[in-house]
């Protein structure tokens, strides 16, 4: 699902995608078949050594984006992610700063951030026509019932994240509101569980930021 997502974005860049890559091939050849895409590949090492290419795509769970995106920035690619970028704050930064010594761009997919309707209203906001943001308030919900989790195969591996499966989520939020508070300076978190998930798995969190 999220591949033909990233397909039809590709081909609105006007780009060309020319492999895919996955640990399950016949997945990267049923894709491949579907919109013409020559060659498929077992890994994204052999991809990369295969041929060159200026950007990367990484649609993996998240535990594997550390090592994926660092194959692509040691060869001096480019690399748009899926969120999160990384699992701790200090694979990030290795990430982010062994992209800068090759100069090139690490780009996590923040969809909500750059959504039309979004950068609309961010001029407005920016102009100054409302005055000085003092503050800034996200409410973010998420339907269990969404295709991606109930059509995995066995327990989508977002519910084994470190942070349950909000953790997959909480990105959108933080990333919205981090555009006007700037850099944290405290962070204070509540967690509760309201019984919308089993095993009393936290199914809310509020988040106070504090920032710059």
């Amino acid at each position: 699902r999220r591949g033909v997502e990233h397909r039809r974005d590709v081909d609105r860049a006007d780009a060309e995608v020319v492999g895919l890559a996955d640990a399950n091939v016949e997945s990267a050849r049923k894709l491949a078949a579907r919109f013409g895409i020559a060659k498929t590949y077992a890994s994204l090492e052999a991809l990369l050594a295969d041929q060159p290419v200026d950007v990367v795509h990484i649609l993996t769970p998240p535990a594997s984006h550390r090592e994926l995106t660092l194959q692509a920035v040691d060869r001096g690619v480019h690399v748009l992610v899926e969120k999160p970028l990384a699992l701790t704050l200090e694979d990030a930064k290795e990430i982010l700063s062994r992209a800068a010594a090759k100069g090139v761009i690490v780009c996590p997919d923040f969809i909500q951030l750059f959504h039309p309707r979004m950068t609309a209203a961010a001029d407005v906001i920016e102009s100054g026509r409302f005055g000085k943001v003092v503050s800034c308030e996200c409410h973010f919900g998420l339907d269990l019932n969404m295709p991606e989790l109930k059509e995995a195969r066995g327990l989508h591996w977002s519910y084994l994240l470190p942070g349950g499966v909000l953790q997959n989520y909480i990105t959108h939020p933080l990333y919205l509101v981090m555009r006007w508070t700037g850099a944290a300076k405290t962070i204070h978190v509540a967690h509760r569980s309201l019984g919308a998930l089993p095993q009393g798995m936290t199914d809310q969190l509020d988040i106070l930021i504090d920032g710059e």
